[in-house]
């Protein structure tokens, strides 16, 4: 499976819905961890949600953040996030997009994006959550006429 640069495909036979289930609709990335947040961090904050079958924490090269792959044992600890995208843990926003989303539905979570600039120094982004809120809650104010 090397030497060509081409994409690769792996597939997966699975006996039972259920087992395709157990292994690909219970597990989600999560994105956008800072380094000084351990796996001890992530798994005490997730298992609210279910119970945890593996967690791994791992990091690209010369990559500014970490990120995680947690498995529940069941799909139904991941449902909530079709709706809720992202978590506050620890004063950092984590970004979780589950597995079995298609390519469109990944790239929609990316489609609207906002870089602020000139933040005073240490803010972080929980600061902003109030903020962000009215502009959820009211976009219309912030629309030029």
């Amino acid at each position: 499976m090397t030497g060509s640069g081409d994409s690769k495909c792996l597939i997966i036979y699975f006996q039972t819905a259920e087992a395709c289930d157990a292994c690909v609709g219970a597990t989600h990335p999560i994105t956008d961890i800072p380094f000084f947040l351990t796996k001890d961090n992530i798994m005490s904050y997730f298992k609210k949600f279910g119970n945890i079958a593996s967690c791994c924490i791992y990091s690209r090269k010369n990559a500014k953040v970490q990120q995680a792959r947690i498995v529940y044992d069941s799909a139904k600890s991941i449902a909530h996030f079709d709706i809720q995208w992202a978590v506050y843990c620890c004063s950092t926003c984590f970004r979780i997009t589950p597995y079995h989303y298609t390519v469109e539905q990944k790239s929609s979570r990316r489609e609207f994006v906002a870089t602020l600039t000139q933040l005073p120094p240490n803010t972080k982004d929980i600061d902003l959550a109030p903020s962000l809120e009215i502009l959820v809650l009211r976009p219309s104010m912030f629309l030029s006429p």
